[in-house]
């Protein structure tokens, strides 16, 4: 992921509801425990922690990936490198705007993430993600924890606290922040 991007994951509603009874502004995003595993010598999916991201928000929800493939082929290309695997599907273009839906073998979502450009936003592309979201019930969490609703007056809101917006508006004082521990990676 490019600096310029801000990532974002859609959880099924449902599923937070399920696990919290209501939806809370904020979910856990445990970084000293991402940056232990990421140091580990096998990072595969053995969590010896949970948060937000290690949960699997889409387990229960069965929602089939061929169900909105349709729309997904009419607002977006399929990733050339991305047309021989079985188990993710990744759309737009890595260098802006893209997303990737991680598959079930039996061909449920199992995981949502998104990047957006933050250079030039592509409010097209951000349109049709909220369309998808709303399709199939979903909230917007970003790197952060910060959990909202798929609107772009939550999106700038949360765009606008992120490293990537930090970044784009002055990357010289990103850099200085970032270097001093002002600023902490997401």
């Amino acid at each position: 992921m490019a600096i310029y991007q801000y990532k974002i994951d859609l959880i099924p509603r449902q599923s937070i509801v399920d696990k919290y009874g209501d939806i809370p502004n904020n979910l856990l995003i445990d970084h000293e425990a991402w940056e232990r595993h990421l140091n580990k010598e096998n990072i595969e999916n053995d969590f010896d922690f949970e948060d937000a991201l290690t949960i699997p928000w889409w387990k229960e929800r069965k929602v089939l990936f061929n169900e909105i493939e349709n729309f997904i082929d009419s607002i977006t290309k399929l990733i050339e490198w991305s047309k021989d695997y079985t188990d993710s599907k990744s759309y737009g273009n890595n260098d802006t705007n893209d997303f990737s839906i991680g598959l079930t073998d039996e061909g449920y979502i199992g995981d949502f993430g998104v990047r957006f450009d933050l250079r030039e936003l592509d409010k097209k592309f951000i349109e049709n993600i909220f369309v998808l979201a709303k399709k199939i019930d979903c909230l917007l969490i970003d790197r952060k924890g910060n959990l909202f609703e798929p609107t772009f007056d939550k999106l700038v809101e949360n765009i606008e606290q992120s490293n990537s917006f930090k970044f784009v508006s002055n990357p010289t004082d990103f850099f200085d922040k970032l270097s001093s521990a002002q600023i902490k990676p997401e």
